[in-house]
């Protein structure tokens, strides 16, 4: 199969969801995907996105619109990484 960076590289993506359950099924089905990504990291705090993705470079970030502290949280989030 083809891989989508020009590269070979690894698409590094960051997941976060309502829940860890939520983020683990999504880390797992990305894991096991043919495509090449690696999961740098995952939550389900809005306070705790943030800081992984600071700490955590990623090329995508797979953010949930409801996360735990509500819905539409993540839409917030969105917001709040893209003008960091």
């Amino acid at each position: 199969m083809k891989t989508i960076t020009k590269s070979g590289e690894r698409i590094r993506v960051f997941v976060a969801d309502a829940n860890a359950m939520a983020c683990q099924l999504m880390v797992r089905a990305l894991e096991q995907s043919r495509e090449p990504f690696e999961v740098v990291g995952s939550a389900s705090d809005p306070v705790e996105i943030l800081k992984g993705l600071r700490e955590n470079p990623s090329d995508v970030a797979i953010i949930s619109a409801d996360l735990e502290n509500g819905a539409s949280t993540g839409l917030g989030v969105g917001k709040e990484m893209r003008t960091s």
